[in-house]
């Protein structure tokens, strides 16, 4: 079988947030030996539009427009229109990543065999919960529900990250639609006490960690720490990804407990996870946090560290079957209390050990993005390729799809 040729179009290239799900998609069809093209946009770089490979997947760049503005940067119709006007190669799979016009433009004028759409996160009415408080949110917002209830309808086929959203696709008229969830890219081992001389952390501690943004829920960790710490004298708490506002209002005693690391590099962040004792992964029980997966999830548990996790949306139906997650119930009392359960187990050492050979099976990119290719063959009709199993590489698994 000939490779397939795939278009993803996406909003932005900055690295952050769902570029995470398409770039390591994108990646793991390549190394499966398909031929991966990413259309996107950037109004931060001088280079204007351009060509670059990362990871070896092809990005073609267009420069966006104006970064400040009341149409906002994945919704302009400027960028689209300018998107929409450029030549696209006919292909086999135009993969849309998100509801934002600019992307949305000229996923639709691309002649393709089959339309898909990627849907990660509920924004109208899940993370755009709010009433408007200012005239510039009107037109992203339109723009955004416009697309968020058409897109589903448009798509041959709808992949989304939690049944809370395949259920909301189906509802808005989708054909066909898959799970597909985030996963993770196994790191190099990194010994913890390396980790921490590497971040600047305490070598003898016992050290609990979040990163990322949180939407309210940070407030809960900073209980649990103020809750348990005179029962665990050598706890502390560290942070990355929130900014330093998250301190503010807090008394002395408490942080003196926290590092804060603020904003590092993806690197840095596999040292962050490795360093911990317990990953945190709050969710308080919203709309938002029912649609989507954080990533941060599974790379917790991609260094071997255990986890305590709100059994909310995607992440509390998975939660209840992987070995070394604790489990924190759906709301702010429940999490305090999981969260002084799981401190004091992983002092005592009796936290369960993370099984990450078996994550990696069914939630590392390169299986994810296998699953994501053999939706692509199903719909064009073609045979599958093989599953990744115990007694199988990935080198042999790619060779079977090209042989399909």
């Amino acid at each position: 079988m000939n490779p397939l040729r795939i278009h993803f179009f996406v909003s932005s290239v900055r690295e952050s947030g769902t570029f995470f799900r398409f770039h390591n998609l994108a990646s793991g069809l390549t190394r499966l030996g398909q031929n991966v093209t990413v259309f996107g946009c950037d109004v931060n770089s001088p280079s204007g539009n351009r060509t670059e490979i990362r990871h070896g997947v092809r990005y073609e760049i267009v420069a966006g427009s104006m970064k400040s503005s009341i149409f906002s940067q994945g919704n302009h119709p400027l960028t689209a229109i300018r998107r929409r006007s450029r030549q696209y190669p006919a292909c086999d799979i135009k993969h849309l990543f998100q509801p934002f016009w600019s992307a949305a433009a000229p996923w639709r004028k691309n002649r393709a065999r089959l339309s898909f759409y990627d849907w990660d996160d509920q924004w109208i009415g899940g993370f755009l919960n709010s009433p408007v408080s200012s005239w510039r949110e009107i037109w992203p917002r339109f723009m955004t529900k416009k697309l968020e209830s058409s897109l589903p309808e448009l798509a041959d086929h709808t992949t989304v990250v939690s049944h809370h959203l395949e259920r909301l696709a189906m509802e808005s008229g989708a054909r066909r639609s898959s799970i597909i969830h985030n996963g993770f890219n196994r790191p190099p081992f990194v010994n913890q006490a390396d980790a921490r001389t590497e971040l600047g952390l305490d070598s003898t501690a016992i050290y609990v960690g979040f990163m990322g943004r949180a939407h309210g829920e940070l407030e809960w960790c900073f209980s649990g720490v103020d809750k348990v710490f005179g029962q665990v004298p050598n706890l502390r708490f560290a942070i990355c990804g929130e900014s330093k506002q998250c301190l503010e209002g807090l008394p002395q005693s408490l942080l003196e407990r926290v590092d804060y690391l603020g904003q590092l590099t993806p690197a840095e962040c596999r040292l962050f996870a490795a360093s911990l004792d317990l990953g945190l992964v709050p969710l308080n029980d919203t709309t938002f946090n029912q649609s989507r997966f954080p990533i941060k999830f599974f790379e917790h548990l991609s260094t071997g560290v255990p986890v305590l996790c709100s059994e909310v949306g995607e992440i509390g139906r998975l939660a209840t079957v992987i070995p070394g997650v604790f489990l924190a119930g759906s709301s702010r009392d429940a999490w305090i209390s999981g969260f002084q359960d799981a401190v004091r187990a992983v002092a005592a050492g009796n936290a369960q050990a993370v099984d990450v050979d078996a994550i990696e099976k069914t939630h590392s990119w390169d299986s994810l993005s296998l699953q994501l290719l053999q939706t692509y063959l199903r719909e064009l009709g073609r045979p599958e390729c093989k599953s990744i199993d115990a007694d199988s590489d990935e080198t042999f698994a790619a060779a079977d799809c090209n042989n399909a």
